[in-house]
């Protein structure tokens, strides 16, 4: 968590906001789904993506308030210019949702084997 805030902090410079959005475009992707998934696991882990949701439900923190939110729909829009900022909160606020699926994904599933 306190890496993201780092980041939210550098983002707050718009000369580290230009290049950090050039950075994640670089990155690119086939589609502007591909490019939304790839910049959200460069930028923030599952651990802290659980405990966002696009527009703060649920008792969690409001990812499009954040500086970041600004930036993957920069950088996606620089890799595919026809992406619409509508579409590319869509996937983001899916990618938030199944934070905690990839978390149970990545966990072992016990430790029974230690006996």
């Amino acid at each position: 968590m306190e890496a993201f805030h780092l980041i939210e902090n550098e983002l707050e410079e718009k000369p580290d906001f230009i290049i950090l959005t050039e950075d994640l475009s670089r990155l690119g992707g086939s589609s502007y789904k591909e490019c939304v998934r790839r910049f959200m696991k460069k930028l923030i882990n599952d651990s802290v993506a659980k405990l966002y949701s696009l527009h703060g439900h649920k008792e969690k923190q409001c990812f499009s308030k954040t500086s970041s939110f600004g930036l993957i729909i920069a950088a996606v829009q620089q890799c595919v210019p026809s992406a619409t900022a509508k579409d590319i909160e869509l996937t983001i606020r899916q990618w938030l949702t199944k934070a905690p699926e990839r978390l149970m994904k990545i966990e072992p599933m016990g430790d029974d084997n230690n006996n």
